[in-house]
């Protein structure tokens, strides 16, 4: 097989063997990137029932997309193969293989695993095969789910007969086991069966298994907790959504990082909580009942069901970003709790973010958040949040000295935010805002707005190969990232690489396409395809409407460059200065406003900046 070609595929080497087939690492010639192919075996291949499991793997993993389940391309039935993204890495099986994992690393992979098993509960798909073998650990630290091939629509018939099991027995839920019915839960017995071994090195006994406390020394009495529940026999006692499991687990990874949490000057309350008095400085888990600290600091609510709904709120929007899922939440927690500031912060940061994802242009978002921040400053004046929230809205409105001031109180209150950056960046400030961006990337590599961030502001530099570097590390934690996507776009666009380009947008969720920042870009793809009434017909009114923002005004400019449509290129970057953005230095290097450089309305504009720019102190 190896050195043979099938379609646009070349066979480069085999990189294992399974159950059901071989997998080859290849080259797909159209596309130009590395993939794995899935082969099933021949003889399975024969057969109706494992071609239909088979097709059954590609039909679920395909109608899923989150950043901690294995991408499917494509399924080529004529050749009985998947096309699959290739992960380099190894199986959670052969890293527990080696040794039991540190408790950080564990409850870590636990979370991201925790997080795709949501993704795919959420749209309706059992795995029924959770086991090590099944979760790959790529070398940037990212968590992959694989292998649905005994996946199971809630609404579908059963793939197995009635009475057979469908799974691994060592990690099969009692009711799997025995050929009953299952759901989603049966995961999740699963999923603690696997942390089970993760932090032991060894599987639970059957009957009843040993409390990992028992086994190992520094485990805090949570874990054990968070586990007897994933591993109830009875399903009605199990955790009921991979969500709250989730909140739970993030809440531990918070209590067992203690130097981690030194160095962001996090102090837990004492009740329900103790330093150890040992080396390593464990902290002992709080009760669940009366949590001392929100996921990623803050006060908690004295109403438990606030709190719990704020969790899962922070679950939806971080990694996954489920806007409207994640506003209903923060809704649901102030309506039980209305003094909850941190709930009505997070919730003042939705609505900047309705603006910032493109899913509206209407402004109005931007003045009720800040009104919301502001309702949160009045009872909690150093809430970090809700400072920047104030700067974001501000900075989008052109109001840059109140956005200054702003993000400067969300620095000085603690946290970790992008818009002091951004705002330096919009003043050609650009070693500063790259200074502050690898400050915080240093401390937290996967704080995607950040990563994402220096992406741009390299690219507005000039350095578009950097530029590429940083966006192509957010393209690893979720491969349709809008804003990585869009931002490396640009940067091929800068490059003058549009077959490459074209390729990024292509790749962009259906659902993110008609908002209104893709559509910028894609104007600006369409322009320098040649297509130029296909570019004009995408800045419609409501698209010019949403670039009256002040991040945006200079993509309108920019396409009407392109475009040939000089004067309204140059009516649009004046209006972008007019709003507050002075990147001279950029509006000069952008080769994209290279058909207007030479006019004088351009020269006049740069000029106006550089006479404004010394006087400003900000």
């Amino acid at each position: 097989m190896t050195g043979s070609t099938l379609g646009q595929f070349r066979i480069l080497e085999k990189l294992g063997e399974g159950g059901m087939g071989v997998v080859y690492k290849a080259e797909d010639t159209r596309l130009k990137r590395l993939v794995a192919l899935k082969f099933l075996s021949a003889e399975r291949n024969s057969g109706p029932a494992w071609r239909s499991r088979f097709l059954r793997e590609a039909q679920s993993a395909a109608a899923l997309n989150h950043p901690n389940i294995c991408t499917i391309h494509e399924v080529n039935e004529e050749h009985g193969f998947l096309c699959m993204e290739l992960l380099d890495g190894v199986s959670l099986k052969d890293k527990i293989a080696q040794r039991p994992l540190p408790l950080d690393a564990a409850i870590d992979i636990a979370v991201q695993v925790a997080r795709g098993l949501d993704a795919a509960h959420e749209k309706g798909i059992t795995h029924r095969d959770i086991k090590p073998a099944n979760i790959m650990l790529t070398g940037s630290g990212q968590v992959k789910i694989t292998d649905f091939g005994l996946a199971q629509w809630e609404d579908s018939a059963p793939l197995t007969k009635s009475g057979l099991a469908a799974g691994t027995p060592a990690y099969m839920a009692p009711e799997q086991l025995t050929g009953r019915p299952s759901d989603r839960r049966a995961d999740l017995y699963s999923f603690g069966v696997v942390l089970y071994e993760m932090i032991s090195g060894r599987l639970p006994a059957l009957a009843e298994q040993e409390p990992l406390t028992a086994l190992r020394t520094g485990v805090p009495r949570e874990l054990d907790r968070i586990v007897a529940r994933a591993m109830a026999k009875d399903p009605a006692e199990r955790y009921q959504h991979a969500a709250d499991l989730c909140v739970d687990l993030t809440r531990l990874k918070t209590a067992v990082q203690p130097f981690r949490l030194l160095r962001r000057r996090i102090a837990w309350a004492a009740a329900g909580a103790a330093m150890a008095a040992s080396g390593a400085g464990l902290y002992l888990w709080r009760t669940a009942s009366k949590p001392t600290q929100l996921t990623g600091g803050g006060i908690p609510s004295k109403v438990p069901a606030a709190n719990e709904a704020y969790e899962r709120a922070i679950f939806l929007l971080r990694p996954q970003f489920e806007l409207s899922r994640g506003r209903q939440l923060l809704e649901r927690a102030i309506v039980l709790d209305p003094k909850f500031s941190e709930a009505r912060a997070l919730y003042a940061l939705t609505h900047f973010l309705m603006i910032e994802s493109g899913a509206s242009n209407d402004s109005a978002w931007l003045y009720k958040g800040e009104q919301e921040a502001l309702q949160v400053l009045s009872s909690d004046p150093e809430n970090s949040r809700a400072h920047s929230t104030l700067a974001a809205c501000y900075s989008y409105l052109g109001r840059k000295e109140l956005a200054f001031s702003a993000a400067r109180r969300a620095e000085k209150a603690g946290g970790r935010h992008v818009f002091l950056p951004r705002l330096y960046a919009m003043e050609g400030d650009y070693d500063r805002a790259v200074a502050i961006l690898r400050g915080q990337l240093d401390k937290e590599p996967l704080f995607f707005p950040a990563r994402v961030t220096l992406g741009n502001v390299l690219r507005q530099m000039g350095d578009h190969e950097g530029a590429l570097r940083e966006l192509e590390k957010t393209l690893d934690q979720d491969p349709r990232l809008p804003g990585g996507l869009l931002y490396s776009a640009l940067a091929h666009m800068n490059a003058g690489r549009l077959t490459e380009s074209r390729k990024m947008l292509d790749r962009l969720r259906p659902e993110d396409r008609p908002k209104y920042d893709a559509r910028l870009v894609l104007a600006l793809q369409l322009a320098l395809e040649g297509d130029r009434a296909a570019a004009l017909r995408e800045l419609d009114l409501d698209v010019l409407k949403y670039a009256e923002l002040v991040s945006f005004t200079s993509w309108a400019a920019e396409v009407y460059a392109v475009a040939g449509e000089k004067q309204k290129a140059l009516d649009w970057l004046d209006r972008a200065v007019r709003l507050g953005d002075n990147r001279a230095e950029w509006f000069e290097r952008d080769s994209l406003l290279a058909n207007i450089r030479n006019e004088p309305g351009f020269r006049e504009i740069v000029a106006a900046i550089r006479r404004r720019r010394p006087a400003a102190s900000f």
